[in-house]
């Protein structure tokens, strides 16, 4: 009974200070009379073993420190320091700044055909994997002019090819083709080394229309083609384990001419895979690319590799994910011919 006094005498006391009162001196005299109320009820505590901490919530007070913090650490850190410290006035926000066109061109202008261009051929760049031809759509609606839709999509779409590592089946199905720079003989024909063929490409049909055999100038020699197949005998079968849907090609990127041994040549592996399920709303990608440069004084092999990952999944949102890794790593390899490569 006298602690539950003591304590309610208490709570009016501070609700009629904190009513009349709202000075920092006045405040410095509360926090002296509380102290002076906690030490009462610690000794009242002690001295009454009937009352015990969890018959009144109140008596949380009793485990307050036992060395109290100066006035002023104590005005800083405790809530009731809203009564008399006003709140600093909020930073204005920051001035809204117009979008920059090129060319001086301001806010409201008519854009130029070439700056619509410009901005047709990076939306067409950076569409998902899959995706260009859903974008291409858009843009040439929103364009509404032919003339500089047919000039961004004549730029885009072949980077955008080279770029994802797109393959296409040839014409006379022996095979898909790859578009990539390594096979790139000119704008629209690309070689493909597996069939000894040249295929023209329609970058924004994204098919192959012609198909004709392989120049000897476009080809590697006898010497590096050995080195050349054996490596993509193997690549596929690691791709038919690895990879249901994916495809790959070697190229010689170097010294394609070279008869014999006594001089250093080069090879890239690609590797390209799709997943594309538009109607359940995801797409995504593989691409790979592992450059191996031979030192045939050395007898040693350095090897290169970037691996590109890139998924979009857009049922009720947008969430895509697009990743490069880059590898690189080095060995000895003795060989006298290519029997000896993958021993």
């Amino acid at each position: 009974w006298l602690l539950g006094f003591k304590l309610h005498g208490t709570l009016v006391y501070t609700l009629l200070f904190l009513y009349c009162h709202k000075s920092a001196i006045k405040l410095e005299l509360f926090v002296n009379q509380l102290k002076a109320t906690v030490s009462s009820v610690r000794s009242v505590r002690r001295s009454s073993s009937a009352v015990t901490a969890h018959h009144h919530p109140l008596l949380a007070c009793s485990h307050a420190p036992a060395v109290w913090p100066s006035f002023p650490l104590l005005l800083r850190s405790h809530p009731l320091r809203a009564l008399d410290i006003a709140a600093p006035p909020a930073r204005p926000p920051p001035p809204r700044r117009e979008p920059q066109m090129s060319d001086g061109a301001g806010a409201g202008e008519e854009l130029s055909d070439r700056q619509k261009r410009e901005i047709a051929v990076w939306f067409l760049s950076n569409a998902p994997a899959g995706e260009i031809h859903y974008v291409a759509k858009d843009v040439r609606a929103l364009l509404g002019d032919e003339a500089v839709y047919e000039a961004a999509a004549a730029e885009a779409f072949p980077e955008y090819n080279k770029a994802h590592l797109v393959s296409l089946e040839l014409p006379d199905r022996s095979g898909d083709l790859i578009i990539t720079t390594y096979g790139e003989l000119d704008k629209n024909n690309y070689l493909d080394p597996r069939t000894a063929q040249v295929a023209t490409v329609d970058h924004i049909k994204q098919n192959c229309t012609k198909l004709r055999p392989a120049a000897d100038e476009e080809l590697p020699s006898a010497y590096i083609e050995e080195f050349r197949s054996a490596l993509d005998v193997e690549l596929s079968k690691y791709i038919c384990e690895a990879y249901p849907k994916g495809v790959c090609a070697v190229y010689c990127t170097s010294g394609k001419d070279i008869d014999g041994p006594g001089a250093d040549f080069g090879l890239a592996a690609i590797i390209s895979a799709a997943r594309r399920s538009p109607q359940n709303f995801c797409n995504g990608s593989w691409r790979s690319i592992w450059t191996l440069e031979f030192n045939d004084g050395s007898q040693f092999v350095e090897i290169k590799g970037k691996i590109q990952v890139g998924a979009h999944y857009f049922e009720e949102g947008n969430v895509q994910l697009d990743t490069n890794i880059d590898c690189k790593d080095s060995t000895i390899l003795q060989v006298s011919s290519y029997n000896n490569f993958l021993a």
